[in-house]
């Protein structure tokens, strides 16, 4: 190499093939130009002679420095110099491509490492405008930006902290204010530096409902759905994937309109239909949002139980207007009530409530249970087995 041009190239080779690499990119430089080095020196040229002040050098840089605190990229680089001493061209050649190979594979696990720790770009929804991790709303009720913070976000909060979750992150409401339902994100924190990411469902604009929690690594590979049933009428279809989409689908099960009811062929609502209760012959006038009914069911001492249907307008945990059956006992001092789907009922009928006023205590002597027959089976309370399961006809 007489040539000046070719005498400055190998003393730049040398240069890069020997300095101390600080970075990965400087690593796969230096067995770079260790490769293209091995190939232009000739196999009876010692490399330690022509080029020992570059080793020593860097060696004297390396004094200081255990293997335990070489990175992989950077043993690779000394593993290549270690082998180029003595060796012949080819094998020069061979170790340094070797270096290159086992450099760019670090690359990789180095890539894949920090794809598999990173949080996925669901958990961005978290994140205020302004930065903020978590999105927590200020002591003043508004957000770091002033505004004020969504009602149903602060329901289901209310609701997540008052069953014990520990909130890592959220909650976030996703869609219109006032759509119904709602999905709501969230993570909570289930042991130390251990959170699960989960969702829910915001039904009515008020309940809570269709819970679902997954692991870290479940939720990056398949993300989290859920399917929840509101009382056998409506399935609502919800997912949140690790790439921040969601999604939400309702789906009809059960009977909605007054005709897919009696497409059932219950019986009970037959005779609601045949044999509705004058309203001046009630304690109470069950009239608003009846479908079919009201029916007396019973009467003993001034107690009455009264079945309907009802279009559920103002049901409570329900989605829609689905008909829902319900059974009410009252008194003049009061009155209590519950209902339920078309389809539990069809299936196991009903309770009369045990709660409040006139529906607990010495005032109610029994229990009820109005059956799809149309049949109420009352159960004095404290009776003799003998004197259990009288059933009223319909």
């Amino acid at each position: 190499m007489s040539d000046p041009a070719d005498a400055a190239r190998l003393r730049e080779l040398q240069r890069r093939a020997f300095a101390r690499p600080r970075t990965e990119a400087d690593a796969l430089d230096a067995a770079a130009a260790a490769a293209e080095l091995a190939a232009l020196l000739p196999a009876r040229e010692p490399i330690a002679t022509t080029i020992a002040s570059a080793r020593d050098a860097a060696d004297a840089d390396d004094a200081d420095d255990s293997d335990d605190e070489l990175s992989l990229a950077h043993r690779a680089w000394r593993a290549t110099i270690a082998r180029m001493h003595g060796s012949s061209r080819a094998e020069r050649r061979g170790a340094a491509i070797a270096a290159v190979a086992l450099l760019a594979a670090t690359g990789i696990l180095v890539g894949v490492h920090a794809a598999l720790t990173a949080p996925p770009p669901a958990y961005a929804i978290f994140a205020t405008p302004d930065g903020g991790a978590d999105g927590a709303d200020s002591a003043g009720g508004t957000t770091a930006t002033g505004e004020t913070p969504d009602r149903d976000e602060e329901t289901a909060r209310r609701d997540l902290e008052a069953a014990g979750v520990v909130l890592a992150a959220g909650p976030r409401a996703v869609g219109e204010p006032r759509s119904d339902p709602r999905l709501v994100l969230y993570r909570q924190q289930v042991a130390e530096g251990l959170t699960e990411p989960c969702l829910a469902l915001l039904v009515d604009r008020g309940f809570l409902t269709g819970h679902a929690c997954t692991s870290e690594a479940a939720f990056r590979a398949e993300g989290l759905e859920r399917e929840w049933t509101d009382g056998g009428a409506f399935t609502v279809i919800s997912a949140w994937r690790p790439d921040r989409s969601t999604a939400l689908e309702i789906e009809q099960r059960g009977a909605v309109t007054l005709d897919e009811v009696r497409a059932l062929g219950i019986p009970a609502l037959a005779q609601l239909e045949a044999q509705p209760t004058p309203a001046e012959e009630l304690i109470w006038n069950y009239a608003p949002g009846t479908l079919a009914g009201p029916r007396l069911l019973a009467e003993i001492d001034g107690t009455q139980w009264v079945g309907l249907l009802t279009d559920d307008q103002d049901g409570f945990g329900r989605l829609g207007d689905a008909p829902q059956f319900c059974l009410w006992v009252g008194d003049r001092n009061g009155n209590a009530g519950a209902c339920t789907s078309v389809e539990d009922f069809a299936e196991n009928g009903m309770l009369a409530p045990d709660i409040g006023g006139v529906a607990s205590g010495a005032s109610q002597r029994y229990a009820a249970t109005w059956l799809p027959s149309g049949e109420l089976v009352l159960e004095e309370r404290d009776a003799t087995p003998d004197e259990r399961g009288a059933g009223v006809a319909p």
